[in-house]
């Protein structure tokens, strides 16, 4: 599904589920979007020497980036093993917001709806301080300046991630369980906040049309974001936290 990789999604979709149980299966965008990595980069890689009449990718670059994206999602599987029984615990536990009024069939549309866009907003937000944190404390960079440490911007970079940044993103993460969001859907929105920015990591694309620039991250704003020295546009999916 290419729309996952621009949040193209809605919680009405039948593999979207909306359920606020732990139980409930979410579908791994990230395993699927993994074909689209490789035929966008191609993609990429032709348009960008048929148009600029050069490469925009460095085979030593690309290899690297392709091979750090390998180890960042072995580690992840071990964090989840303790995240997400943590995050279910603390959810069913000590939430301080509760959204579930216990019969999902009974949620209108509209409830639905408000928490599929609060989940969008609160995960984007908690990512910004991520982000930011990740950027301002040197223990936290040591792991994120990996991902800043090619030589050329394009969609590879996108996959160039520190090893143990999963680990240093778990709290965060569990802020939203404090908060009320379901399992499945933090699962949801944890994958498409990271999908999303894939695409902005190419110097091939402009800005976006009709005003999106005001409120959504782009490649344009992620550009000055790799540009040093970078302490700017910290967003993922929003850029209205800057």
């Amino acid at each position: 599904r290419l729309g996952v990789l621009f949040y193209i999604v809605k919680p009405f979709d039948p593999d979207t589920p909306v359920s606020s149980g732990e139980e409930a299966e979410s579908p791994d965008f990230i395993q699927q979007a993994i074909p689209f990595f490789i035929l966008l980069c191609l993609v990429e890689g032709i348009v960008g020497a048929v148009w600029r009449g050069k490469s925009v990718y460095r085979w030593n670059d690309l290899v690297c980036s392709y091979g750090l994206g390998l180890l960042q999602t072995v580690v992840s599987f071990f964090v989840k093993l303790i995240q997400v029984p943590l995050y279910v615990w603390i959810y069913e536990n000590i939430r301080l917001v509760s959204f579930d009024r216990g019969d999902e069939q009974t949620k209108s549309v509209g409830e639905i709806w408000g928490l599929w866009l609060w989940t969008i907003f609160l995960v984007d937000f908690l990512y910004y301080w991520f982000h930011r944190c990740s950027h301002e404390f040197q223990g936290m960079w040591a792991a994120h300046s990996v991902h800043h440490s090619g030589e050329t911007l394009n969609l590879s970079t996108a996959l160039r991630q520190g090893a143990y940044q999963p680990v240093l993103g778990v709290p965060f993460a569990l802020v939203c369980a404090l908060l009320g969001i379901p399992p499945s859907m933090y699962c949801i929105h944890g994958s498409l906040n990271t999908l999303v920015q894939f695409w902005i990591h190419t110097e091939l694309v402009w800005r976006l049309p009709f005003g999106l620039e005001y409120v959504l991250n782009s490649a344009s704003h992620h550009r000055l974001h790799h540009h040093y020295p970078g302490n700017c546009n910290y967003g993922g999916f929003l850029i209205v936290f800057d």
